[in-house]
């Protein structure tokens, strides 16, 4: 698609694409109520007017942010969910995108978790967000990641604890694993090593070698 673009058109979604990407990191850094649109033209080093070229205003470009990064997620997440295939590779693949989606997303993160969803489950709406639907996004993804688990304990490869308590199990290591990015590691993304870790605790767990012997 980016191929069959004029010249102009690249230009025009270049432009776009760094006002979105200052625009997040300043959400993610000071808030969405403190964060102007002169705040993001003179870090973009655009004119105000140039924002609001593409944006109508300050909620259109959070909402245009918000939908467009959680369409990425969810289109990676739903590709890679429904490809067949042992569960336990599956579920490698999604650990593997979500380290690397922090890697290249970090900011964006940072303001959906740290800012955004605790306003939304206060029942507050930054940026005119609609409520319901990023609850319903949010449902999806965890039904569509109990299925999978449920997949693996009706093939064998997991055991039947629950395929709920799997999913959720691998959805807060996940999200712990982005905590201790940004409060632990000072924004430092380690992929291997979260990679590793992530693996390791989830499918081996933590106990060491002398204590697994004694279970």
């Amino acid at each position: 698609m980016f191929e069959s673009q004029s010249r102009k058109e690249r230009e025009e979604q270049r432009r776009r694409d760094d006002i979105l990407g200052v625009a997040e990191r300043l959400f993610a850094h000071n808030g969405y109520h403190e964060t102007s649109v002169a705040d993001i033209a003179k870090e973009a080093e655009f004119g105000v007017g140039t924002i609001y070229k593409y944006f109508n205003n300050k909620e259109t470009l959070f909402r245009s942010l918000l939908n467009e990064r959680l369409t990425e997620h969810q289109t990676e997440f739903g590709d890679i969910i429904s490809r067949p295939g042992p569960v336990i590779s599956v579920i490698t693949r999604l650990i593997e995108m979500w380290v690397t989606r922090l890697a290249s997303r970090l900011d964006f993160y940072q303001l959906y978790i740290t800012y955004v969803s605790p306003r939304l489950e206060r029942g507050e709406s930054p940026g005119g967000l609609d409520l319901e639907e990023v609850r319903q996004h949010k449902c999806e993804q965890m039904r569509k990641l109990t299925e999978l688990f449920q997949r693996g304990i009706d093939s064998g490869e997991l055991k039947d604890i629950g395929a709920a308590h799997l999913a959720s199990a691998l959805n807060g290591i996940m999200i712990a694993s982005f905590f201790n990015v940004v409060y632990g590691q000072e924004g430092q993304v380690d992929a291997a090593g979260i990679k590793k870790a992530i693996t390791e605790i989830y499918f081996h767990g933590v106990l060491g070698q002398e204590n697994r012997q004694q279970e």
